[in-house]
């Protein structure tokens, strides 16, 4: 039959509701629990503001290309249909090229991404610089 389940109930009553209580409620808090800390006020490392920075502008990048992909194929499908290489029309090539891209651009995240100082020496950083003061 038909059950209400709220987020506070610790006696399931069904193997379902068990399910959805180990599954679901815990991932729920997990995320509660990485928002609370993205939104605290611990400074963000000039590392983690470089990758996001560059992971946005990479996106973007992707983002154009798959644009084009779409716009042609919805509003110019005849210029798909053009055989470009071996007889592979634009369609497959373009597509292909997206994907390959992806990855390129994977590599070139991977590459240019700057490393986070471990936290026990931005710990230890954080204290000496404190003794300085």
């Amino acid at each position: 039959g038909f059950w209400y389940l709220t987020p506070f109930s610790r006696t399931p009553t069904s193997k379902a509701k068990m399910f959805y209580n180990r599954t679901f409620l815990r991932d729920h808090s997990l995320a509660a629990v990485t928002i609370t800390n993205m939104n605290s006020t611990d400074s963000v490392s000039p590392e983690r503001r470089f990758n996001t920075r560059l992971g946005l502008w990479l996106f973007a990048l992707y983002l154009l290309l798959y644009a084009g992909f779409v716009l042609i194929s919805a509003f110019a499908a005849e210029v798909m249909d053009t055989i470009i290489v071996a007889g592979l029309n634009l369609a497959i090539i373009y597509g292909f090229a997206l994907i390959v891209f992806a990855l390129v651009l994977a590599l070139i995240y991977g590459m240019m991404c700057r490393r986070e100082p471990d936290d026990n020496v931005r710990r230890n950083v954080h204290d000496q610089q404190g003794d300085d003061e």
